[in-house]
């Protein structure tokens, strides 16, 4: 049983760890409690609300308990007799909160954990967590952006002295998150999502299992275990885990194959005359399909990242499971076939990601080299069409020379024009007006 001074000083988690035999030159722990105390406001739901802790039993029959008040807690903490593969699990809010009561597809990575800081505190202190799960914690959270979400790992501590045997991870997995088009805009059905794990494995409180955000695949699976009883080792437990979050990977890797497809289709089958107009309307590749292939190469690339990621999650629980016991009551190695399995998929997965992203390499350079081409064809025929109109404004240049020189000769006949009116006309006036006077005087005679 806990004594009252399993919770002493669980304001100060987890710098009241220094107490408990960690070493301070192993952890900075006034710096994991500034980041957890930052972050509060992000990571857990107020004071006022409820909290939904779910603490699952595989003693000798599975059975479980709902905690939604902080007193609750820290009575059961209290009280609690150390029970082996005790699993506590932190469910946690999306963006609506009636969500976090079902197991609706919708759940994201995104919420709220549904525990306060005090709660969380108290939790982590009770069971002498150590502080790089600060690290896993952080990574949940209320988001609105994709910021933080290269995060994880896997981080070990092996007391051999106290026979004590930490782990925590990040294990990447993805679901369908069941929203519709928009607008006619093409929603990716598939959203990366990660679950947080903790265990601690200790020859005299048993194994202690903390799980973030369990996924629905995990949680049916669970029920499913439930449901046919039996129990269940720490080992069972993460391989649980790891073959949820390996489950749908190779789904989500078809369907990126299947997008690729169309894009690479329709970038092979443009064809173009010589103005640069694509003779097949249905195979125009514009700047658009330049868009769409760049975010399939970057949604490759952060698959790629977390396949690694959980590949050395893989690798590392592999060396560990060399310390811990079995869990099935034999002094045995453990058996590590599944994990290698697991792994083996894994590098099959990441495999067909390189191959991708390398295919994705030669159509990006195709639809640039056809785009070049266009714009290259484009500027030809206009390159004819200004050839063209220089012709015709330098015959037309000489068509004006050709009438200036004309008007030019004209204005000098119109200057002779002008000379003789001046030199005849009086003339013809005094003419005319001695005509009748000359007509007059020869009448009279």
């Amino acid at each position: 049983m806990l004594s009252k001074s399993s919770l002493e000083g669980w304001e100060r988690y987890p710098e009241n760890l220094s107490e408990s035999g960690f070493n301070g030159h192993e952890y900075n722990f006034s710096s994991y409690r500034q980041q957890l105390s930052h972050d509060s406001k992000r990571l857990f739901v107020p004071q006022s609300e409820k909290i939904n802790i779910k603490i699952i039993d595989f003693a000798s029959s599975v059975s479980e308990r709902i905690i939604e008040r902080e007193s609750t807690l820290e009575d059961h903490l209290r009280v609690m007799n150390p029970l082996p593969d005790a699993m506590i699990n932190l469910l946690r809010a999306c963006y609506c909160r009636a969500w976090m009561l079902t197991t609706s597809v919708f759940q994201s990575s995104w919420g709220r954990l549904v525990i306060n800081e005090s709660s969380t505190r108290k939790l982590l202190t009770a069971f002498n967590v150590f502080p790089p799960f600060v690290e896993i914690l952080r990574s949940f959270g209320q988001r609105t952006g994709f910021e933080d979400d290269s995060a994880g790992g896997i981080y070990l501590r092996n007391d051999g002295k106290h026979s004590v045997h930490e782990a925590c991870y990040l294990a990447k997995q993805v679901e369908e998150h069941g929203r519709k088009e928009e607008d006619g805009v093409d929603v990716d059905p598939w959203s990366i999502r990660k679950m947080g794990v903790y265990h601690k494995s200790s020859s005299s409180s048993g194994d202690t299992f903390i799980i973030l955000n369990p996924s629905v695949t995990f949680r049916r699976r669970l029920t499913c275990m439930r449901e046919h009883g039996g129990q269940i080792s720490p080992q069972a437990l993460h391989e649980m885990i790891l073959s949820c979050s390996m489950e749908n990977w190779r789904w989500y890797i078809s369907d990126l194959e299947k997008r690729y497809f169309k894009m690479a289709t329709k970038a092979q089958l443009t064809q173009m005359d010589e103005k640069g107009d694509p003779i097949l309307p249905a195979a125009n590749i514009g700047i658009a399909d330049t868009q769409g292939i760049q975010v399939l190469q970057d949604k490759c690339e952060q698959l790629a990242h977390a396949l690694e990621l959980d590949c050395q999650v893989l690798q590392e629980l592999q060396r560990q499971f060399t310390h811990l016991p079995t869990g099935d009551g034999s002094d045995g190695p453990a058996d590590l076939n599944y994990l290698l399995s697991l792994s083996g998929e894994a590098g099959v997965q990441v495999k067909r990601v390189d191959r991708l992203l390398k295919r994705l390499d030669g159509t990006i350079a195709l639809t640039r080299t056809i785009l070049d081409f266009r714009c290259l064809a484009s500027l030809q025929h206009n390159s004819h069409v200004m050839t063209d109109i220089s012709t015709l404004s330098r015959d037309e240049n000489v068509i004006m020379l050709d009438l200036t020189r004309k008007a030019a000769r004209d204005t000098d006949i119109m200057k002779w024009i002008t000379f003789l009116t001046l030199v005849y006309l009086p003339a013809s006036f005094a003419a005319v007006s001695c005509l009748p006077r000359a007509l007059t005087a020869e009448f009279l005679s």
